[in-house]
């Protein structure tokens, strides 16, 4: 273990370009970093009554962010599975919760010796007061700026955070191609407003960047290149990211629509909204930007007190209260969970507890399969399920829609021989208007029709558009009769390749025979897996 007490001043550079000096509120701080175990903790003591931690490594990138609340002036933080790898100095800076000015401590990382030897951790150089030019920065001082993420302003319970457009250029120049800015706000607001300059956007857009708002265990992941960053000439723009508490009515209306479907909340609803707000000529634009090309993560952290097994999926409200599954995965982060949602969509989110079990599969090979469907609510009616049933084209459409989370949309008369305004309707449109099918040349979808394992491994693979697959193997390609694919249909050996629809054990692939509900609904889940969309 290394440790070392550290006493420091606050340096303020004055307008006249002269240094004063102030106390700090921290009256002391210790940083102890066992490099053995990988533990990172900071305690000490602060006039604060909650104190924000930040912890940059030597790239500049900021690996970790909480708060903790102090007691009697004491407060204690500790960072587990904290890697230290980097050589160079780590930059642990601390703030009042509130807001504020930052104090800045650092420790070396790189090779070390275990918790032996000499201690590495260092306060930044604390001159003594008097009038001066302001003193060069230290080659190996961290670059972020704290302006980078002003203090938030809060007014009527809504914090709003304008990033610092200079600042945000010179971190995302210093960022790899496809790289994070991670944008942390400290708040207890129930509605935070992180406002993006479009100049930040567009040089965003140019490394391939996402923008990382994380708020109140929340983090909310948006990639530049979805933003549209076209403004006319003459005017100019930004881009406003909401994060906000529903309102009571809306609370009332969504817990009685999980109560009602048997269900509880792991984590309260919040809502994810993005707008471009554009001004010509005095005159202000605001323009919603709440559905996506690819898609979106948010995260929720998991509350300490919940067993992550007691989560069934992650949800979004329709606008009528209703809800519906969206993709979710829990991931483990230090000694936190966290619910690692994606969606084509914004709206309000959270995370539920809906356990399912179907009678029909109990014993069967697919049990485990189809109750975590149900419980996913992709299977909606469990009670009247037929695994052995053939699968036709009209429930196919009905599951690859709730499994990617989808909004139904109807389009009347897309298909000749389609019911309009039914649920099959909205299912096959919305299939169609995400390009994932397209239906006979004929005008027909055959929705009754039974599906083939080539029709499904077309659908399947055409998922692709919205979903990165993982694990392909050529291998699998290897089949007695793979020549029985015709051309139109390669496609569907992608779905082969990935292994989401595999082959019998006669080493052949039958890619015309019609597969049972079971069978359809474990390639589904297969396709979510490969996806890396869903928890194996």
């Amino acid at each position: 273990m290394k440790k070392i007490s550290i006493l420091l001043s606050l340096i303020v550079i004055m307008a006249i370009s002269s240094v004063a000096f102030a106390a700090t509120p921290f009256s002391y701080v210790t940083v102890d970093y066992n490099d053995n175990l990988k533990e990172l903790y900071v305690y000490g003591s602060t006039e604060y009554d909650a104190v924000a931690f930040f912890v940059y490594a030597p790239d500049k990138t900021l690996k970790v962010f909480k708060t903790e609340f102090s007691e009697s002036g004491n407060f204690m933080t500790s960072f587990d599975q904290f890697n230290a790898d980097q050589s160079g100095e780590y930059v642990v800076r601390l703030a009042n919760y509130y807001g504020g000015s930052y104090y800045n401590y650092t420790f070396e990382g790189g090779s070390t010796d275990n918790g032996s030897g000499e201690d590495p951790v260092k306060p930044i150089p604390s001159p003594s007061p008097s009038p001066s030019p302001s003193p060069s920065p230290s080659p190996t001082t961290p670059a972020p700026t704290p302006s980078l993420v002003p203090i938030p302003v809060v007014a009527n319970n809504i914090a709003t955070v304008n990033v610092n457009a200079t600042a945000a250029m010179t971190a995302i120049a210093d960022l790899p191609n496809g790289g994070t800015l991670k944008l942390p706000v400290v708040t207890s607001a129930g509605t935070t407003n992180v406002v993006i300059p479009m100049s930040v956007v567009n040089s965003a857009n140019t490394g391939n960047v996402t923008f990382d708002l994380t708020v109140q265990g929340l983090t909310y992941s948006l990639p530049a290149n979805l933003i549209s960053t076209a403004t006319p000439v003459g005017s100019t723009a930004e881009v406003r990211i909401t994060v906000s508490s529903p309102t009571a009515t809306e609370q009332t209306q969504f817990a009685s629509a999980v109560q009602t479907a048997g269900g509880e909340y792991v984590v309260a609803p919040m809502s994810f909204d993005v707008e471009v707000i554009t001004v010509t000529n005095g005159q202000t634009s605001v323009v919603p930007m709440n559905s996506f090309n690819t898609f979106v993560e948010r995260q929720f952290e998991i509350p300490s007190n919940v067993n992550p097994s007691k989560i069934t999926t992650g949800i979004v409200f329709n606008a009528d209260g209703t809800f519906r599954h969206v993709l979710t995965a829990i991931a483990k982060v230090g000694d936190k969970y966290y619910a690692r949602i994606n969606s084509l969509t914004n709206s309000f989110y959270s995370v539920i507890y809906k356990p399912m079990t179907v009678k029909s599969v109990e014993g069967r090979w697919s049990e485990k399969t189809i109750n975590d469907l149900a419980s996913r609510m992709i299977l909606l009616d469990v009670d009247h399920f037929k695994p052995t049933a053939l699968m036709t084209r009209a429930d196919f459409a009905l599951y690859m829609v709730r499994a990617l989370g989808l909004e139904g949309t109807a389009v009347d008369g897309k298909f000749a021989d389609v019911e309009i305004d039914t649920e099959v309707n909205r299912a096959i449109t919305t299939l169609v208007k995400y390009d994932l099918i397209a239906g006979y040349p004929d005008g027909k979808y055959k929705p009754s029709q039974t599906i083939t394992r080539q029709e499904m491994g077309i659908m399947v693979a055409n998922a692709q558009k919205y979903l990165t697959f993982t694990g392909r193997d050529e291998s699998r390609l290897n089949k007695t009769d793979i020549n029985l694919v015709p051309t139109w249909a390669e496609s569907f050996l992608d779905a082969v390749a990935f292994g989401i629809l595999n082959g019998y054990e006669d080493n052949s692939l039958r890619p015309l025979n019609e597969i049972t509900n079971e069978e359809g609904l474990q390639v589904i889940s297969n396709m979510l897996n490969v996806s890396g969309m869903i928890n194996k």
